[in-house]
């Protein structure tokens, strides 16, 4: 396979780690991607950064926000400026492992898949392993995804030429990514998992999705403002939601 995966990196006062994180898609075994960082309109030194390893590289590419817009806004100028046939995520404080890609791409082909995700596992802030693996389902489809969403963003791959590429735009929401995911799925495609650490994500200690509260008040917008479930639909995936996750704990 050689066709282009285009990675989407938003930056945002990220210059302690961005290195590291795009060191780790330069070393892939597989050679065909573009990389595009996207500054929200950092305070830091992240351009500088950003614009030293885009001059190590030419398959790495600088966008800049005019105003500080948000990740969902910022993921969504680099899908317009993608020109792979693959979009893939990575945050610019995670890492992925150097046969991400050519082990995943392998997989969408041997399961005809065109959307799939991964294993990770769990970085401390500062970048040490924790021990802690979060293994994926074999399967999700949209009416699993409405009982929380199992899926790594960081390792997703989804094939546009199979899922319309405005089906991945993030609207401006809380739990932007999880919504896109929803709306790729909702008129039957499966996303298939591949039960393989092949990425480490960082955890913060300033973390929002560490409020559970608050994640399941915008778990409840989403299910009720844009997939318009009635309120006993709602009710029921909040629930199973929040079982799956007190279970994930015990």
């Amino acid at each position: 396979m050689s066709e282009t995966v285009s990675i989407i990196t938003p930056v945002y006062n990220s210059a302690s780690t961005l290195r590291e994180t795009v060191e780790s898609v330069m070393a892939q075994y597989y050679t065909h991607w573009e990389l595009l960082l996207i500054d929200d309109c950092s305070a830091d030194d992240s351009r500088d950064v950003m614009e030293s390893l885009s001059a190590s590289d030419s398959r790495i590419h600088c966008l800049y926000n005019e105003k500080n817009s948000g990740v969902a806004l910022t993921r969504n100028h680099g899908i317009r400026e993608a020109t792979g046939r693959y979009i893939a995520f990575l945050d610019s404080d995670d890492t992925w492992d150097v046969d991400k890609l050519s082990r995943q791409l392998e997989f969408m082909e041997k399961v005809d898949s065109p959307f799939t995700y991964t294993s990770i596992r769990i970085m401390d802030e500062d970048g040490n392993p924790t021990g802690k693996e979060r293994h994926v389902p074999d399967m999700v489809d949209y009416r699993t995804l409405l009982m929380g969403d199992p899926m790594p963003c960081l390792t997703i791959v989804i094939d546009t030429e199979r899922i319309p590429r405005e089906k991945i735009y993030m609207p401006n929401v809380h739990h932007e990514d999880y919504a896109a995911f929803l709306n790729c799925l909702r008129d039957g495609a499966v996303a298939r998992g591949l039960d393989e650490v092949l990425a480490s994500y960082r955890v913060s200690r300033r973390s929002v999705s560490g409020n559970k509260l608050r994640t399941a008040t915008w778990q409840w917008r989403i299910l009720r403002d844009q997939e318009g479930l009635s309120l006993p639909m709602a009710f029921y995936y909040l629930c199973t939601y929040a079982f799956l996750a007190i279970k994930k704990r015990l």
